[in-house]
């Protein structure tokens, strides 16, 4: 039986989980209007409804707010690709994997900006919220090697390739017209196969049928996705 002071202290941790993922929700609606780089940490505050020093009680500064929407969106795209596990074609749930980053890109354009920024801004060290996304590509091309589907030489630098290309696909597809994102998605995803030894015109042909998957940016994942990266930081304070 759990003692009185460990009651309050499980209840402590709970308060700062719902208003870590308060502050964390109340940033992402911020930027579905103005880019990171023009929201302000006032702008946070005022969305979430807390005050200046329970905002500070959190993140010292935007670089570690930065860092904590690039989890969420991370989180939420590994989320999305892990439903692709019981598709046993390798090439075609890579190159899922892959739309699915672009499409975010297109659905929330400075969100994914944030978190391909945080990525290239430490490479070529991996930042924790890409350590899954790094596990399941190894795993995904490390099956497609040994099935003849990919044909590389070094496993690291191919990842090198496609994770850089792909942070710059992003960018370039968040910051593009909307009429142009579809066709550079499945431009972009043709040219990442190709450099992992796929044909043209498989690659292509994959490309577009992967482009078909139907993504949702919805509230409830991103509430669920912030409900979980706050306990995980509420965990790492108080361990």
């Amino acid at each position: 039986m759990k003692t009185n002071a460990e009651r309050r202290a499980e209840i402590g941790v709970e308060r700062r989980c719902k208003t870590l993922a308060r502050i964390l929700g109340a940033v992402i609606q911020v930027l579905e209007d103005k880019p990171f780089k023009d929201a302000s940490i006032e702008d946070f505050i005022e969305s979430a409804d807390v005050s200046r020093g329970t905002f500070y009680n959190y993140f010292e500064n935007k670089a570690e707010v930065a860092l904590a929407v690039a989890t969420i969106l991370n989180q939420v795209v590994e989320d999305s690709i892990a439903s692709l596990e019981g598709n046993t074609d390798t090439l075609e749930r890579f190159a899922t994997g892959l739309v699915m980053y672009l499409k975010f890109a297109d659905l929330a354009p400075n969100v994914a900006e944030v978190m391909f920024h945080e990525y290239l801004s430490r490479y070529p060290q991996h930042p924790t919220f890409v350590d899954s996304a790094a596990r399941r590509y190894n795993t995904t091309v490390q099956d497609g090697l040994e099935k003849g589907v990919f044909e590389v030489s070094d496993l690291s630098v191919a990842q090198d390739v496609v994770s850089g290309a792909l942070a710059f696909l992003v960018s370039r597809v968040s910051s593009s017209p909307k009429r142009q994102r579809s066709d550079l998605i499945v431009a972009g995803v043709t040219h990442l196969l190709m450099a992992l030894g796929v044909s043209k015109a498989q690659a292509y042909r994959t490309a577009m049928k992967s482009s078909l998957v139907n993504v949702h940016f919805d509230e409830q994942k991103i509430l669920f996705a912030c409900q979980r990266v706050a306990a995980d930081m509420v965990r790492v304070e108080t361990s």
